[in-house]
């Protein structure tokens, strides 16, 4: 599993938000499983993009 974690100001909007993960996910095959996480506290929002590892049988 890889992790990306980015703290932005409590103002910055979503639209900003969503390039940020996109920005993650173009690197990445498109077939693997993700969770984005987004929090807010203490004045600033933290977005927690996992990619999860596949199991291959």
């Amino acid at each position: 599993m890889k992790t990306f974690e980015k703290q932005f100001n409590i103002k910055t909007k979503l639209e900003t938000l969503d390039q940020y993960v996109r920005s993650i996910l173009n690197k990445f095959d498109p077939d693997d499983e993700i969770e984005v996480d987004i929090q807010e506290f203490d004045g600033k929002k933290f977005v927690n993009v996992k990619i999860l590892d596949r199991i291959l049988n």
